[in-house]
């Protein structure tokens, strides 16, 4: 089980189907209508259950900023979803389009890459700096200039990260026509043990790649 199953069967469904939540569903139902009782009871389930998990990779401010900032994005995305249905009812092609598929993986990947950023820096302020650094024209003109020296990565790393790149896009592509786990069972048992075994020593050599290769800094160790 996955940490975000764990956190939707154990935190937000018991959460949101609880005694106290039907309660102040049906106090807001009398007061304001169906509408508001639904997202009064999913915001607030949604918060706390973000918070949380903000809470479990730290108690420091920045992580209950960052999961705060996940669950908002979910929600706000959420009441966009009549925007979104107009859209593609106006235009029926856009899920097909190349540049509409591609403009939405541009879209996702920035805004985790800037709520990632709270990841890097305890400081809020020094994250926020941080962020509206990478829009500034003094950010870009500074990336630009490092870029024009390599941006400090020696020719190795480059290959690396070509091959690590091209196998998730690989594999991202693969899976939007069928589930890859399924498709290499179906192939039999050794098709199975050879896909561990390959996956194993890929482990073994991107695991340990990198200056300064420190196994107890395992990014969840310390959660």
């Amino acid at each position: 089980m996955s940490m975000g199953s764990w956190f939707r069967d154990y935190v937000f469904y018991p959460l949101f189907t609880s005694a106290s939540m039907r309660s102040l569903g049906k106090a807001v139902k009398n007061r304001f209508g169906t509408g508001a009782s639904n997202r009064i009871c999913l915001y607030l389930s949604t918060i706390i259950l973000w918070t949380t998990t903000g809470l479990w990779h730290g108690t420091g401010l920045n992580f209950i900023a960052w999961g705060l900032c996940n669950g908002i994005i979910i929600l706000v995305s959420q009441e966009l979803t009549p925007f979104y249905n107009k859209f593609h009812g106006k235009f029926p092609g856009a899920e097909a389009n190349t540049c509409y598929r591609a403009f939405q993986c541009l879209r996702t990947f920035t805004l985790m890459s800037i709520v990632n950023v709270l990841d890097l820096y305890p400081d809020i302020k020094l994250a926020g700096s941080q962020i509206f650094g990478m829009f500034s024209g003094a950010g870009l003109a500074e990336v630009l200039a490092t870029a024009k020296n390599g941006l400090g990565i020696v020719p190795l790393d480059w290959i690396a990260a070509g091959i690590g790149l091209l196998l998730m896009l690989t594999f991202s592509l693969k899976e939007r026509r069928e589930n890859v786990y399924e498709a290499i069972a179906a192939k039999g048992s050794t098709a199975v043990i050879a896909t561990a075994v390959i996956l194993a020593f890929a482990v073994i050599i991107f695991g340990i790649y990198g200056i300064g290769y420190d196994a107890s800094q395992f990014i969840y160790n310390q959660f």
